[in-house]
């Protein structure tokens, strides 16, 4: 995972996962309507906004384990 601008969206960052797990289909289900998505691999934030922290962070848990889950 690496937090980042968006590209040519001077305005917007990012969460981006690796997109070859089902990270960001599991978030999309556990958090639905909760955060913007980008395809298979990222969380889309505007700066300015709140962060909808406890459920970023069960996001960044869920990601740092996944490997260790699927085993």
């Amino acid at each position: 995972m690496r937090i980042d601008a968006v590209k040519g969206e001077p305005d917007r960052y990012a969460a981006y996962f690796h997109c070859q797990t089902t990270l960001i289909e599991d978030f999309r289900q556990r958090y639905p309507g909760l955060f913007a998505f980008e395809g298979n691999r990222a969380l889309l934030f505007r700066r300015g906004e709140r962060l909808p922290k406890a459920a970023l962070k069960h996001c960044i848990g869920l990601a740092l384990t996944y490997h260790t889950a699927r085993s």
